[in-house]
């Protein structure tokens, strides 16, 4: 007998796939910002790494640099999840709600690193940008996990 899918999970795996595509400009960004001008003749560990630029004087910068591969792995993990989802898959429900839980704890996180800047005056932070998007991820992912604890969803993985 075929499980019968939810609307509800059918909506929070397209999001994922959506949340994907949000990640995708910030991967093109900093391929162009780094990567496109390195030396190909230079050993590709020096390149991935990005020690053939000189580092730039502000932080996000160089945590950009050196994590360029991070927001692939998270679009592919979250590729992967939305697909298992769909198909209904048990590992998909442990997984949507594993990687939840430590987005919000990363998010939270973020918003102490924040306020550590703020606080020490580093021109160009802002916490009104920062605090829309924190609410609202903040709200989605515990959504997920609000909406993929409850009984009823629980029984179409099972």
């Amino acid at each position: 007998m075929e499980k019968k899918r939810s609307i509800g999970v059918t909506i929070f795996a397209y999001s994922l796939l959506l949340y994907v595509i949000k990640i995708l400009p910030s991967i093109v960004y900093i391929y162009k910002t780094y990567y496109q001008n390195i030396s190909l003749t230079a050993p590709l560990s020096l390149r991935i790494l990005g020690f053939l630029k000189p580092f730039p004087k502000t932080y996000p910068y160089i945590i950009q640099m050196r994590f360029f591969y991070i927001p692939i792995l998270v679009s592919l993990l979250l590729i992967s999840i939305a697909i298992g989802l769909l198909k209904l898959k048990k590992w998909a429900y442990y997984a949507v709600i594993t990687v939840s839980l430590i987005y919000i704890f990363i998010l939270l996180l973020s918003t102490l690193k924040t306020l550590y800047y703020i606080l020490q005056g580093i021109p160009g932070v802002s916490f009104s940008h920062f605090g829309i998007t924190f609410c609202i991820k903040l709200l989605y992912f515990s959504g997920l996990i609000y909406f993929f604890t409850r009984p009823k969803v629980k029984e179409q993985f099972k």
